[in-house]
């Protein structure tokens, strides 16, 4: 019976402990403090209080939260591996956050690339908890997720059906950032399905009105293409021409990029090969982004190759390496200047190669330059293939 008796006293001890003010006090402030770090933006420090938070109080009835409020700050630090695997292992007990778990999870998930599990995530919330306020959100991350994946129908079966979150929101609130960012992702599945008369239709009944010029570009930019896809050449051509006006007021120098790039593909579509060169030739300048630099060198030199004006291919290269000796672009430019001079040799008659080796060892120049230095691989590769060529 000596058992029962301490049992019987242990009981309202722990009970008094748990119950003491004190400690909740202790608690509460240890929680608060946490937050506040939170909140300024002070993730690391944040992600320490409330470390030391859940240790110390690991039955206050805040610990779900803290949990919660730990992942967003890991997240904000780019621990997303950290943020999914710990809010998963306090899903069962998360209560009331459980909806922000799922989709907090999604987002980690999504940051790592992992689309698969994202949709799966985002999925979770809006089935289980269709009225959460970030069922919307969790909607368009699941369309987001299906997109990335190549998923397009399932993309589109994310957003379009007229009791799902994104629909419902859409009725009430159709200016909303996230409605429009949704109509566009619609816009671009159809789009790419080359289903274009519904992407045209989706963008045509979206209202100028409101739209960021960031958004306001991305649709005109995609209505365009849309014109493009159809084959009405000049209706792309005047969107092309203002999608380079309304690039001036956006400062990320890409839109002014892709914006060019657009155009002269218009323009090339419409057999104006020296007006598409023009066009491709203003984002060669030192100030726009690399991917987009190499993306017009190889338009230029595709184009002039097309037409069989290797030589001007040929100028074209040369000039990068005076003008931007340290351009990323310039493993790429050796590499077809090599292909070209190649082609130049092996266009020639056979009584004629052999006062043109020169041809040759200029190639072979080009190539061994990608050999000595550290190119990807594929550059490594096709260099030693042309370097066989070329011997």
């Amino acid at each position: 019976m000596n058992w029962v008796f301490a049992l019987a006293l242990a009981v309202p001890s722990a009970l008094g402990q748990a119950e003491d003010p004190q400690a909740k006090a202790r608690a509460k402030l240890a929680f608060n403090v946490a937050k506040r770090f939170f909140r300024d933006g002070m993730f690391t420090t944040a992600v320490e209080r409330f470390d030391a938070f859940a240790e110390a109080h690991p039955g206050s009835p805040a610990r779900a939260e803290a949990v919660l409020l730990e992942g967003q700050a890991r997240f904000q630090l780019a621990q997303f591996e950290a943020v999914a695997a710990e809010l998963a292992a306090g899903l069962q007990s998360a209560g009331p956050w459980t909806d922000r778990y799922l989709f907090w999870i999604g987002e980690a998930q999504f940051a790592q690339g992992r689309y698969d599990l994202a949709a799966a995530s985002y999925g979770q919330l809006i089935e289980k908890y269709p009225g959460s306020a970030r069922a919307l959100t969790a909607a368009l991350g699941q369309a987001q997720s299906h997109y990335k994946l190549g998923e397009l129908k399932e993309s589109i079966a994310a957003l379009e059906p007229a009791d799902g979150p994104f629909q419902r929101a859409a009725s009430t609130r159709p200016g909303d950032p996230l409605i429009v960012d949704g109509r566009l992702l619609l816009a671009k599945a159809y789009f790419d399905l080359e289903e274009l008369g519904a992407a045209r239709l989706l963008l045509e009944n979206l209202p100028d009105t409101g739209l960021s010029p960031e958004r306001f570009w991305q649709k005109h930019h995609m209505l365009a293409s849309v014109y493009l896809g159809e084959a009405s050449l000049d209706r792309a051509l005047s969107g092309a021409t203002n999608l380079v006006q309304l690039a001036k007021g956006i400062a990320d120098p890409m839109f002014a990029a892709r914006s060019a790039d657009f155009h002269g593909d218009v323009l090339r579509r419409m057999s104006q090969p020296d007006a598409a060169v023009g066009l491709y030739e203003q984002n060669l300048l030192t100030n726009i982004p690399s991917d987009w630099r190499r993306s017009a060198l190889l338009k230029i030199v595709d184009l002039y190759v097309e037409e069989n004006r290797l030589s001007n291919a040929v100028q074209r290269l040369q000039r990068l390496f005076i003008r931007h000796p340290g351009d990323p672009a310039t493993g790429l430019a050796h590499l077809t200047l090599g292909e070209l001079r190649l082609r130049q040799f092996y266009g020639l008659p056979d009584a004629n190669r052999l006062q043109s080796t020169n041809l040759l060892s200029e190639a072979l120049g080009h190539f061994d330059v990608i050999l000595k230095g550290d190119a990807d691989a594929d550059l490594m590769g096709k260099s030693w293939l042309g370097r066989g060529w070329a011997l």
